[in-house]
């Protein structure tokens, strides 16, 4: 019996690693939650992440300015590797200029998401689960569609800059979370990515 257990975890070594990795990177014990409890670095942590995210919606501002369409992906606790794949990797620090580049209507990179990790982007031209939730306005297109699509299956969070009326939307949950001002928004993004 013992030997059939043993052979049983050679043989299946690939399927329980990656069995393992999902438990580990999932939701279950929300890592940051944890860590939130031990005040060590908790200052810093927080204002890198308010900085990281105060860039990443002042080039969300500069896009709506000027009616430029964009679908921005925040990961958070669950790797997004089933969505990733579908595009172009990346590795680039977010910064106003490159958000810009990215979503000029010229640009190729400029159609799909784009997956941002750690202050990183990772993956460009990403192509998303579209949300089929019936209920959803008119109004809104495929880009809206997609964020709510990647905010249902995975804890990401989700921004969309409108190309027709220049509107920010923020996404999570499936559900579209209202805000009243860009410092609120902030605000919102920099806690749940605490």
């Amino acid at each position: 019996f013992q030997a059939g257990f043993l052979a049983l975890i050679l043989v299946f070594q690939q399927e329980i690693r990656k069995f393992l990795l999902m438990v580990g990177s999932s939701n279950f014990a929300t890592r940051r939650n944890i860590v939130k409890h031990f005040h060590f670095f908790k200052n810093e942590t927080n204002s890198n992440v308010n900085s990281e995210v105060t860039v990443i919606i002042r080039g969300c501002q500069k896009l709506a300015s000027t009616k430029t369409g964009a679908l921005i992906v925040l990961q958070r606790n669950n790797p997004l590797d089933f969505v990733k794949n579908t595009g172009d990797a990346m590795n680039a620090e977010v910064n106003i200029p490159i958000l810009e580049s990215i979503f000029y209507k010229n640009s190729p990179l400029h159609d799909g998401a784009v997956i941002i990790e750690n202050n990183h982007i990772i993956a460009t031209r990403v192509i998303l689960p579209v949300s089929n939730e019936r209920n959803i306005p008119q109004r809104f297109g495929l880009r809206h569609r997609a964020a709510l699509g990647i905010t249902e299956k995975s804890d990401a969070l989700a921004l969309v800059v409108s190309e027709e009326t220049g509107q920010i939307s923020f996404m999570k949950n499936g559900e579209f979370i209202l805000f009243n001002n860009h410092e609120e928004l902030i605000n919102l993004i920099t806690k749940d990515l605490e």
